[in-house]
């Protein structure tokens, strides 16, 4: 978050009149670093109570919802940041198609998952429903209705945390999509 949130404020001059939802938000770390860089109109979607409770510790404004069927009206936000969150979606299409409707036309989206080149098999965890390659997101995306303005990939090496054995790499996929105006 630390660098892909400063790249995508920047490149796409997000400021304090965007509306942002954090989809996945956690205890609110990205919405901090969005306040960071002026990004000040942030809210937060979780399940999590006590990560929703934590958020609100912080100051932020945090709805406790199901990302696949929000109560947010229609055409509400400006820009949703999902981060490591639509994986945990066992309808990633349906998923979509909600980030769709609540998104304004012209709107973005930021969603990054893991990919499944990662060495640890990410696919196998409990909670993860859909880990997919590029070409099967791109195709989702495009059925709900998203126009893609730039994809990408993030490669780090990781260790054992108790040898420091280096152990592989993980690779996240990165798509920056807009709503087109209908």
């Amino acid at each position: 978050m630390d660098h892909m949130i400063p790249k995508f404020v920047n490149e796409y001059n997000l400021d304090e009149t965007k509306k942002i939802l954090d989809i996945g938000c956690g205890q609110g770390y990205g919405m901090l670093k969005f306040n960071e860089l002026g990004c000040t109109n942030v809210s937060g979607l979780t399940l999590s109570k006590e990560d929703a409770d934590a958020a609100r510790e912080r100051g932020f404004d945090v709805v406790e919802d199901d990302m696949s069927f929000q109560t947010a009206e229609d055409n509400t936000y400006d820009v949703l940041f999902a981060r490591h969150s639509l994986e945990h979606s066992p309808y990633p299409l349906l998923t979509l198609l909600e980030f769709y409707r609540v998104l304004k036309p012209g709107g973005l989206a930021y969603i990054e998952m893991p990919s499944p080149q990662c060495t640890r098999l990410l696919e196998e965890y409990d909670n993860h429903y859909a880990i997919m390659g590029i070409r099967q997101w791109r195709a989702l995306m495009t059925r709900a209705g998203f126009k893609d303005l730039d994809i990408g990939e993030l490669k780090f090496g990781i260790s054992n945390n108790q040898t420091g054995e280096d152990i592989g790499e993980e690779v996240y996929e990165w798509y920056v999509l807009e709503k087109l105006n209908v």
